[in-house]
């Protein structure tokens, strides 16, 4: 799954991302990059067990 902001539903890739068998996630009322927004530190992998 490719999550993406209202705002950017006019990107060029993704009818060919859905063409090619990605489920797109249209998040409304966002104008940033969810999937881009978590940052490296913020991650499952940064914690301690």
């Amino acid at each position: 799954m490719y999550m993406y902001g209202e705002q950017n539903n006019h990107l060029s890739y993704l009818p060919q991302m859905s063409a090619n068998g990605t489920e797109l996630a249209e998040i409304p009322h966002c104008a940033h990059f969810p999937m881009y927004s978590n940052a490296p530190e913020s991650g499952p992998a940064s914690q301690s067990s």
